[in-house]
């Protein structure tokens, strides 16, 4: 089945850090994707931000290095590579690439048993050059 996706641009990497969160170790999933679709090599790991302050961090850095981010609405998302946040198989949070918009699917799991997520995704991020010229009705409030 051709998915129609067309053809995207991401570098398949794989996180180095894997959760323990009995640990308090948070694993680098969301900055290795952020990481596959910006190609900037040195990506804080947001996760160690905490729940309230991660998305700040995120959007501090991406615009200092002229990235533009947004979490866009389910029914507004844009075309190309996101980020897609969700349970994972291992019982917790879990990051990894997605594509075609909201009737899209997993493109690439940065863990390294690459096995996704449990059910559909719970929210997006975008990150790209242009977000801002392409359509500020992507923000969500």
């Amino acid at each position: 089945m051709d998915p129609g996706l067309g053809v995207l641009v991401f570098r398949p990497l794989t996180q180095t850090i894997m959760a323990a969160p009995e640990k308090g170790i948070h694993g680098n999933c969301f900055a290795t994707c952020v990481a596959a679709i910006t190609g900037e090599d040195n990506v804080p790991n947001f996760a160690q931000e905490g729940k309230s302050k991660w998305f700040i961090a995120l959007w501090t850095w991406a615009d200092r290095l002229g990235w533009d981010v947004c979490s866009p609405n389910e029914d507004r998302l844009p075309e190309g590579v996101l980020v897609a946040m969700g349970l994972g198989p291992r019982g917790f949070k879990h990051a990894v690439l997605w594509a075609g918009g909201r009737d899209g699917m997993i493109i690439w799991d940065p863990h390294p048993d690459r096995t996704g997520l449990v059910g559909r995704p719970e929210n997006w991020v975008s990150i790209d050059r242009d977000l801002r010229k392409r359509g500020a009705d992507l923000w969500t409030v």
